[in-house]
């Protein structure tokens, strides 16, 4: 591989250029890949935009991230509604001993050939 040089007030300077990367529309997580890629794994960073691989593995990253997330919230749902299903039960169950005690009572007071 030949390098060629551009000169500049006297000195050489490497003509260097980027491989050409693909674009990629990311969402949080692959933004948060890059932000953490460059404040903690700079020599990574590094690397993988020389060999033109940052994109791609941007990308990687995001889309299994989502998967998981979007799996995430799906057991979410489900468990938020058994919860749901749970309390109207107990409310439920709480109503109807609630409605016995008040029919017994009722039944106490105005009927003398009630018994229990």
């Amino acid at each position: 591989m030949k390098i060629e040089y551009e000169e500049i007030n006297g000195l050489l300077y490497p003509k260097l250029a980027l491989p050409p990367q693909k674009e990629v529309s990311l969402t949080r997580f692959g933004r948060k890949r890059l932000q953490y890629l460059k404040q903690y794994r700079p020599i990574v960073y590094t690397n993988l935009l020389i060999n033109g691989e940052l994109n791609e593995h941007l990308q990687m990253i995001d889309d299994e991230a989502n998967v998981l997330y979007d799996r995430l919230i799906e057991q979410y749902k489900i468990k938020l509604l058994f919860c749901k299903w749970v309390v109207i039960i107990r409310l439920f169950t709480r109503f109807r001993a609630h409605c016995i005690s008040i029919s017994h009572s009722f039944w106490r007071q105005n009927c003398h050939f009630y018994k229990f």
